[in-house]
C-alpha cells in the first residue's frame, strides 16, 4: 500500500510540473529563510516562492540565520526571474530562481547554505555536485560535523511537539 501511494505521489508531482510552469518577473521583497522568499510582480501581486531542489536549514536551526542571511545577500531587493514548476501543498509557487546572471537555487547550496533536496530533484547533477564540493570545502552549514538535514529536524519538532501534548494530557 505505501508502495502503491509512493508511486501514486511522485506520478502526482511529474504530472503536476508537466501542466504548471510558468514565468514570473518580480522584485524581491521579502525572504522567509534561505529556501523561500516573495516577489512583488508589476502588477502588485505579491508571490511566495519556495525553491526548487533544495531545503535550507530552519530558522531556528543551527545556520538557519546564516542560510536566511546570505540569501538576503543574494536577492532581497533586486529582480527575480523565476521559473514556476508546480505549487507545493502550502500553495507556494514552486521555482527555479534566477538574479544577477545566477541560479539562486544553486547558488544556495555552492555556499553550504542548503541541502540538495533529493527527493525533489533526484536528476540535477549539478545540485549533487555542488552539495559535494561545498562539503568538501566545508563551506556555510558543513563546518559542522553532523549537520541535521532540516526534514529531520522539522519530523523531530514534530515528534518533540507530540510528546509535550501526550505529556499534558496526562
Amino acid at each position: 500500500m505505501k508502495k502503491y501511494l509512493l508511486i501514486s505521489f511522485i506520478i502526482l508531482l511529474l504530472f503536476s510540473s508537466l501542466c504548471y510552469s510558468e514565468e514570473l518577473i518580480g522584485k524581491c521583497i521579502d525572504v522567509a529563510d534561505g529556501d523561500t522568499c516573495t516577489i512583488l510582480l508589476a502588477n502588485k501581486k505579491r508571490v511566495i516562492l519556495r525553491f526548487y531542489g533544495i531545503d535550507a536549514p530552519e530558522s531556528k536551526q543551527e545556520f538557519g540565520k546564516e542560510s536566511k542571511d546570505y540569501c538576503v545577500r543574494l536577492i532581497l531587493g533586486k529582480d527575480i526571474k523565476a521559473e514556476g514548476l508546480y505549487k507545493d501543498k502550502y500553495g507556494r509557487t514552486v521555482a527555479k530562481l534566477y538574479s544577477d546572471n545566477k541560479y539562486i537555487n544553486l547558488e544556495m547550496i555552492k555556499a553550504g547554505f542548503a541541502w540538495h533536496y533529493v527527493f525533489y530533484s533526484p536528476n540535477d547533477l549539478d545540485f549533487a555536485r555542488a552539495e559535494k564540493e561545498a562539503r568538501a570545502k566545508k563551506l556555510g552549514l558543513w563546518i559542522q560535523h553532523n549537520p541535521i538535514e532540516p526534514r529531520e529536524y522539522r519530523y523531530q519538532q514534530r515528534q518533540a511537539k507530540k510528546n509535550r501534548n501526550t505529556k499534558a494530557k496526562k
